[in-house]
């Protein structure tokens, strides 16, 4: 039995189905723009018109899902980001009186918290 859209809104309410049509089509558009973009940047031989590919299609759907992963997750990497400055003047501090026992301290444990920061953040940001 094929996929139907009429079928998936059967239902529906009224405002559900309003709100279902303008998501589709305003996905459909930042999918349709983004594919754009893709096959324009690898440019069209003569004057041949511009042809989007599947290929283009997948890529820029990609490409939109990694900018809705990256927006969810900035605010945690923001946070991470900022203890790992905070981290890096506190070593220096440390740094800076490492004759006594607490700026040794406080230089080792700043320097290991920020460093197992900056890997975790390393990590997401790769994941997204």
């Amino acid at each position: 039995m094929p996929f139907s859209i009429e079928d998936l809104k059967a239902n529906f309410t009224d405002n559900a189905k309003a709100e279902f049509e303008h998501s589709v089509k305003d996905y459909a558009d930042k999918l349709s723009k983004e594919a754009r973009k893709r096959a324009e940047r690898l440019g069209v031989a003569g004057d041949l018109p511009l042809e989007i590919s599947f290929n283009h299609l997948e890529e820029a759907k990609w490409i939109l899902q990694l900018r809705g992963l990256s927006r969810r997750r900035r605010w945690w990497l923001s946070i991470t980001q900022a203890f790992e400055y905070i981290f890096s003047a506190t070593a220096g501090i440390g740094a800076s009186n490492f004759s006594y026992q607490w700026g040794q301290l406080l230089f080792i444990g700043s320097l290991g918290l920020g460093l197992v920061l900056f890997v975790i953040r390393l990590n997401k940001e790769s994941e997204i």
